[in-house]
């Protein structure tokens, strides 16, 4: 009996541990089943983010009428037709390597880091990334493969003496950075036809190479060549080869030292435009619109600027310093010897300052601008032989608004100036006019001790102040539409030209308004000044002085 129950008992448990045993395997199943079901899920999430990157590309592509289009069409055939093709993931460990090369894919949906020349052999064969591509480290840095990547590609911190070169790589989908590199000299990517987001390169100070000979679009643009030490304290950089395929860039671009290139070309510009401390010779901005600033200051070795396109500039407008003063040991100046004329260009949108450069001979431009809506115009010590200066001379409107006008301001060393000839109304005008200094300064009658004339402002009539240093003039004949000041205090001020039979004849009908004390006030506050020689002179005297010729 208790044999038989003993059997019993057994066989009891045996079927409950069995029965135990068929539900943990059934859930393990439903474990397995539910975790390939996520695991699909995840492949079928990134495939349709791979696919989604892909179709961004061929968007900005097609917008910009590339056929590339047609090769990232051919990635989707490939993955839609070879599941083997598409490693989903990231390639970040050796790990990740190991599974990457066995699986032999070509196409990666994740994130990629390289870190030696080992990873870069790996990736010889893959011909799109959909995040991102970081580069650490190598040597040799080529991937001949390499299409496109979906998100950003991000090279910094190769330590060692190394180049990248892409040779292939038509499209990136985020920004391009190439961040504090010190052992980087050559980035050479000539099938680069889009950078959707910035392209930024800054603390490589032994990259000597960028070439980007297909480059077409770019959202913004910042080359930064500057070294990070430098015992002569000038910071140049080493790129002497610079090829950015007169790039169109959406945003902002800012160049600054660049090495010895030879030149610079851009396209279109929709934000700043800044060009500082480089060492380039020719620049070309082939834009019809710059959308805001445009900036040419302290390029030592800059002579050509070509801006023939460009129709309006939104921002301010500045030239400084564009000449080789800042290497003492040359005692002779070059660099920029004329303003570019700015032919096609009709509207300002902010200030202009053209100041300090001092190898300038001659400036002859923005004589088509019709439009400035800043609050200031300066030319100011620009070389002390200038030949001519002829500026302004279509210009009808200045100001924020019909109630504000622009100022102008001209102190320059030239044998002629002649400007501003169809301007109605401005709110200062502070013009002095000196003769030229140097050896070797202006040409035929344009000559260093040669005549020394002012013409200009000729449908001017109203003004705040005026202050005029004619001193060293010999011939004038300017603002002889003046009629009214407005200001209540010393409203025009006149250093007299030292030799006394140069005369102010354009000026003698306001002359004969202030002698007849048309703009006096009760007070006597309001008041015009003239000076012989610094020492101020009578007001009438002077006036019956600089008349004087006129009768001749």
């Amino acid at each position: 009996m208790k044999i038989r129950i003993f059997s019993c008992l057994a066989l009891a448990f045996i079927m409950t541990l069995s029965g135990c045993m068929k539900d943990d395997l059934e859930d393990l199943q439903n474990q397995i089943d539910d975790l390939n079901t996520k695991v699909d899920d995840l492949e079928q999430a990134q495939q349709e983010a791979l696919l989604a990157a892909i179709a961004n590309l061929e968007a900005s592509l097609a917008a910009l009428n590339s056929d590339l289009v047609e090769d990232l069409q051919l990635l989707e055939q490939e993955i839609a037709e070879n599941a083997n093709a598409v490693y989903y993931g990231n390639v970040i460990t050796a790990a990740d390597y190991d599974s990457l090369v066995a699986q032999g894919a070509t196409i990666i949906t994740g994130k990629v880091v390289v870190n030696n020349d080992g990873n870069v052999q790996d990736l010889a064969g893959i011909k799109l990334i959909g995040k991102d591509l970081e580069i650490n480290d190598g040597t040799a840095i080529t991937m001949e493969s390499l299409q496109s990547i979906g998100e950003d590609l991000i090279i910094s911190g190769v330590a060692t003496e190394a180049s990248v070169n892409l040779a292939n790589l038509s499209s990136i989908g985020g920004d391009f950075h190439v961040l504090s590199n010190d052992g980087l000299t050559e980035i050479v990517m000539d099938e680069l036809v889009l950078v959707s987001g910035e392209l930024m390169t800054e603390t490589n100070d032994m990259l000597t190479k960028i070439s980007f000979a297909k480059l077409d679009q770019v959202d913004d643009l910042y080359i930064n060549g500057r070294l990070t030490e430098d015992p002569n304290y000038l910071f140049f950089g080493q790129i002497t080869y610079l090829d950015l395929s007169a790039t169109d860039v959406s945003n902002d671009v800012m160049v600054s030292y660049i090495g010895n290139a030879p030149s610079a070309t851009f396209g279109k510009v929709g934000g700043d435009f800044e060009f500082r401390n480089n060492l380039i010779v020719s620049l070309d901005v082939a834009s019809p619109t710059v959308g805001g600033d445009f900036i040419i200051e302290s390029n030592a070795r800059l002579t050509s600027i070509e801006t023939s396109m460009i129709e309006s500039i939104e921002g301010n407008i500045k030239f400084l310093y564009n000449d080789n003063s800042i290497f003492w040991e040359e005692t002779e100046r070059s660099g920029l010897t004329a303003i570019p004329s700015f032919e096609a260009l009709t509207f300002i949108g902010g200030n202009i300052e053209i100041t300090s450069n001092k190898a300038i001979s001659t400036i002859e431009a923005f004589n088509n601008v019709t439009e400035m809506t800043g609050s200031n115009i300066k030319f100011e010590s620009n070389g002390s032989n200038i030949d001519n200066i002829l500026v302004f001379n279509s210009l009808v409107s200045s100001g924020a608004s019909q109630w504000s006008n622009a100022s102008v301001r001209i102190y320059e060393k030239t044998n002629w100036f002649d400007g501003f000839n169809a301007i109605e109304n401005l709110l200062n005008v502070d013009i002095t006019v000196q003769a030229p200094t140097e050896a070797g300064g202006g040409f035929g009658p344009f000559e260093v001790g040669g005549p020394v004339k002012v013409d200009g402002f000729n449908a001017l009539t109203q003004v705040s102040t005026m202050k005029l240093n004619v001193m060293e003039i010999n011939e004038f004949n300017a603002f002889q539409s003046m009629d009214n000041f407005q200001n209540f205090q010393e409203y025009l001020t006149v250093y007299m030209p030292t030799d006394e039979t140069v005369g102010m004849c354009s000026m003698e009908p306001i002359f004969t308004k202030i002698k007849n004390g048309d703009f006096e006030n009760w007070n006597g506050t309001r008041v015009a000044k003239f000076y012989m020689n610094y020492s101020e002179m009578d007001r009438d005297a002077a006036i019956d002085q600089l008349l004087a010729p006129c009768a001749l």
